[in-house]
């Protein structure tokens, strides 16, 4: 079992009544977050802009730090979130994100294009619905053609979206189970599958799960919740440049999203990811042994 050396810092409570009181948290932010979203509405651009801030304020942001302020003596610390990353480690963490694209567009449409079996169609059709309504919050959330529509874009599902759910899954969520499961690849795959599970888009699920397992590596591999902060909201912010000049009738944008569908570009992504992810790895082990985490 690989046991972990840097997620250090000390819990008043067990790893197991950590979880708990994360959990009870969460489920009371959900609710309350659900009522004001309910108040607000989601019939124009502004509710809509409005009720995903609130969403990424309440239901993420503050189960995790109500619970870390509780259960933690340095909350900042037992988050990862008290130093910056090496300027190697982000460095290679943005570029695996760059090089990843093509790879990660066939997955895409790969888990797009799952069919359930026909008695099971009902259930399909359900969930592609929820799809489309997933995908029409987002164009609503951008709402126009206007450069100020894309920077309040940017800010609301790149770096709003970036920071509150990093915080919530990699800081906080994952941060615990560590502490409970007291392995560290087991903890960061069990929080990419609630982060992927949660986002309730089950044909985006497999290349969701992936995403999220990447940022939890990016913690272990850094030291730092910043460094997966960053590469979510550049991600995010990608896809909503992309949707943006989709919308101002530039169909290069659409090539690029559709680009990696040819299998030449696919092998040579999936190469450079996986030389990305070996030079994060040995940077990482050349931290840790320089300062003995």
């Amino acid at each position: 079992m690989t046991t972990i050396h840097s997620w250090h810092g000390q819990l008043r409570v067990k790893p197991a009544q950590s979880l708990i009181l994360f959990i009870c948290w969460w489920i009371l932010s959900w609710v309350l977050g659900s009522i004001l979203i309910t108040r607000i509405g989601i019939e124009t651009t502004m509710s809509v802009r409005l009720a995903t801030i609130v969403q990424d304020i309440v239901m993420f942001v503050l189960p995790t730090l109500m619970t870390m302020l509780l259960i933690a003596q340095r909350p900042m610390r037992t988050m990862n979130a008290d130093q910056a990353p090496a300027l190697s480690v982000g460095l290679f963490g943005i570029i695996t994100l760059v090089v990843s694209i093509p790879w990660m567009n066939s997955l895409v449409l790969w888990n797009e294009n799952l069919h359930f079996p026909e008695s099971l169609s009902s259930l399909e059709q359900i969930l592609r619905n929820a799809e489309n309504n997933a995908e029409i919050l987002v164009n609503t959330i951008i709402g126009g053609t206007d450069i100020s529509d894309l920077v309040i874009s940017i800010l609301i599902i790149g770096v709003l979206t970036g920071i509150s759910e990093e915080l919530f899954f990699r800081g906080g969520l994952q941060s615990i189970l560590v502490r409970s499961t007291g392995n560290i690849h087991a903890a960061i795959w069990l929080t990419a599958f609630v982060f992927s599970a949660v986002h309730m888009q089950f044909f985006g699920f497999f290349p969701r799960l992936l995403m999220g397992a990447f940022f939890g590596y990016l913690l272990y591999w850094s030291n730092s919740l910043w460094l997966p902060v960053l590469v979510h909201a550049l991600n995010n912010s990608i896809v909503v440049t992309l949707t943006w000049l989709g919308t101002r009738g530039y169909s290069e944008a659409l090539l690029f999203e559709n680009f990696g569908i040819d299998w030449q570009w696919c092998l040579a992504s999936a190469v450079l990811t996986a030389l990305s992810v070996w030079r994060l790895i040995r940077f990482s082990n050349r931290m840790k042994r320089r300062y003995k985490y």
